[in-house]
């Protein structure tokens, strides 16, 4: 079933825009129709329905009473979004016929057309011209997006980036002592304490590159003073855990805590950094064993809190999810301001579904240390990535906004933010405009970013910004990598302002990247029009392949071999369609019509006859329809011989009305 009208809406003799097709099926029998209501019943192939639910353009269905003159209407897309939240699974089997249900107050005739018009009017003020079948497209990419984002969360690399903070900016003390220990080494590079000192004040920091360099250059002056070994264990420790390796670093660092533990005042605090090394390789069995060992010596106050975190870190890794939170729990009682222990909690949570209680734990986090969250870590990403998940897409959209403007190459950071805003511009048009400047710096950062050049067009389309849509879709099929859809896209449009040739020619640059069904059906309508009809109906054949329901590519078929005056090939096609759709008026009509064309008389007036037993309504039973069927065919034979009739029943089984 194709689409018998496309209905152009003026106004003050200027198009509106509002633009849609109707689908027409006459009868001259509504009450076969009518339900117990009195509302209408139309069967429709389920493959037709979601065709018609993806066109770009409104659909309305019309079941157009011949007889009284007066239609009932159904505007389709509607209607089947409403059928698919009750039974998502509606659609599922193409070749299933599904029923629209036709209100009987939704009412066509002349004089009155105020409601279709109202109706027509809403979806345009809700869609503009968005094209519906781009969506598809951009919605299909955004399933992607959202599969390349759920799955970084299996990433074993995150959770240790969430344990170190960004670098901090000294603080006025801190500068001091920097400039300080700077000005002595810079008067005595010997200066192995100034150097020792340099180190930590870095370390502190979290400027590891800086403590890094200085506890170097302290170690080549003395590699006996166990301040300095400590230092030097520690930072090795911290850089490598926080840069991923190298391993050697973490070897090196456990030789250096080993050698002076017998010494050391604290042996707790020894047992604690072996622990961080061990984690960091990996091995969080003997870990753990290290951080148990370290509690129980007392550690430093300071100190025991991040213990407890650090263990938790190692349990959670062991797969041990509920002594991992016990630990976590353990080090915010211990020190409520313990911002590496909310941040590992919330991550576990994360990784379990538990969206609202990671959100609520780096929320914690953010108040125990304010400087995380300005500093555009991690952390504020997987903030805005557990708000997405909850689908509080305001929330998200402002911390991933507050991410970017504090790293703009976060990379999961824009592709977050492309989905956040992809869903929000489409429901709330005050987004619009940071939807415009954020999809405009992607294409300007990557030209070839079709994702983003098919919201932008979407978007410009949606806010009537008609020029700068064409514009846009211009520049992209000028490109040597404009993708097929948009090809197509631009072909439509160039149909729709009578430039079939042009239309045709985008057409077949499509064709060569994209031999699938909307390609090919689109070209063949195209070189229909322009009268290629040989043409058109070599790429009809080809769209026919696969498809469920070809009634309306074999009446197009049909309508090539008329204006090419074939009218035995028309036949045909027309009675292939028949067999499919036996209660098709219009069919019925059509291979009258080539009949009369062949001066065969006697066939006509037989079809004639067919025509009348199928006119019945409820009367006629699906066994005198295959009678009916089988008959024709029977007539066929005799008057075109069998090799026509083998043709206009192969690979199409016969169907009950």
């Amino acid at each position: 079933m194709g689409e018998d009208f496309l209905v152009r809406i003026f106004h003050n003799g200027n198009p509106t825009g509002h633009d849609f097709y109707i689908q027409l099926k006459g009868t001259k029998k509504v009450a076969a129709y009518r339900l117990k209501s009195g509302d209408l019943s139309c069967p429709i192939e389920a493959l037709t329905l979601e065709q018609w639910y993806r066109f770009p353009l409104p659909v309305v269905l019309v079941l157009w009473d011949i007889e009284k003159r007066v239609g009932y209407w159904q505007h389709v897309q509607p209607f089947v979004e409403k059928c698919l939240k009750k039974e998502p699974r509606w659609l599922s089997d193409p070749g299933a016929v599904r029923r629209v249900r036709i209100p009987s107050s939704q009412e066509l005739q002349l004089g009155e057309l105020n409601t279709l018009k109202e109706t027509i009017e809403t979806e345009f003020a809700k869609l503009a011209r968005a094209s519906k079948s781009l969506d598809v497209v951009q919605e299909a990419t955004l399933a992607k997006v959202r599969q390349a984002l759920e799955s970084r969360i299996s990433e074993e690399a995150i959770e240790s980036r969430l344990q170190h903070a960004p670098p901090l900016q000294p603080q006025l003390e801190q500068q001091l002592l920097i400039a300080q220990s700077q000005s002595a080494v810079l008067a005595n590079p010997a200066d192995v304490k100034a150097w020792l000192g340099l180190a930590r004040i870095y370390y502190n920091l979290n400027d590891l590159d800086k403590a890094l360099a200085a506890i170097n250059s302290a170690w080549e002056l003395d590699t006996r003073d166990p301040n300095i070994i400590n230092a030097r264990g520690s930072i090795l420790c911290e850089y490598a855990s926080a840069n991923d390796g190298p391993k050697s670093m973490l070897l090196e660092a456990i030789e250096l805590f080993t050698s002076i533990r017998s010494a050391a005042k604290f042996p707790s605090v020894i047992d604690y950094n072996i622990g961080n090394c061990l984690a960091s390789l990996g091995d969080h069995q003997v870990a753990v064993q290290h951080f148990d060992a370290a509690i129980e010596l007392n550690p430093p106050p300071e100190l025991v809190a991040q213990i407890w975190t650090n263990r938790g870190r190692s349990f959670y890794r062991l797969g041990n999810r509920q002594e991992a939170i016990k630990s976590y729990m353990r080090a915010v009682h211990i020190e409520p301001t313990r911002w590496e222990a909310y941040s590992s909690w919330a991550f576990a949570e994360l990784k379990q579904g538990h969206y609202a209680d990671a959100r609520s734990l780096l929320l914690e986090c953010f108040k125990a240390n304010p400087k995380i969250e300005k500093g555009g870590s991690a952390q504020l990403y997987w903030l805005a990535y557990a708000l997405w998940k909850l689908e509080d897409l305001r929330a998200a959209h402002e911390r991933v906004t507050a991410l970017l403007t504090l790293k703009p190459n976060h990379h999961d950071g824009r592709l977050l933010k492309s989905y956040i805003l992809s869903k929000l511009w489409r429901t709330d048009g005050q987004f619009i405009p940071d939807a415009l400047t954020f999809f405009k710096s992607r294409i300007v950062d990557d030209s070839h970013d079709m994702f983003a050049r098919g919201e932008l067009y979407l978007i410009y389309a949606s806010a009537n910004y008609k020029r700068e849509a064409r514009l846009l879709l211009e520049e992209t099929v000028a490109s040597s990598t404009a993708p097929p859809r948009a090809l197509c896209q631009y072909a439509n449009l160039l149909v729709d302002e009578g430039e079939l040739q042009k239309a045709d020619d985008y057409l077949e640059l499509a064709y060569k990247q994209d031999k699938g069904h909307h390609v090919v059906h689109n070209l063949a309508r195209v070189k229909q029009k322009l009268g290629q009809y040989r043409d058109a109906v070599e790429f009809y054949m080809r769209a026919l392949e696969g498809v469920k329901n070809p009634v309306a590519i074999l009446r197009s078929i049909a309508d090539c071999y008329h204006f090419l005056g074939d009218y035995k090939q028309c036949i045909q096609f027309e009675t292939k369609a028949l067999l499919l759709e036996p209660r098709n008026e219009i069919l019925w009509s059509n291979v009258q019509y080539s009949l009369v064309q062949l001066g065969n008389q006697d066939l006509f007036s037989s079809f004639m006859v067919l025509r009348d037993k199928l006119g019945a309504g409820e009367k006629v039973t699906n066994s005198q329809v295959i009678a009916a069927q089988q008959e024709l065919l029977t007539k066929l034979r005799v008057a075109f011989g069998d090799e026509f009739a083998k043709q206009v029943i192969s690979n199409q089984p016969l169907r009950n009305a």
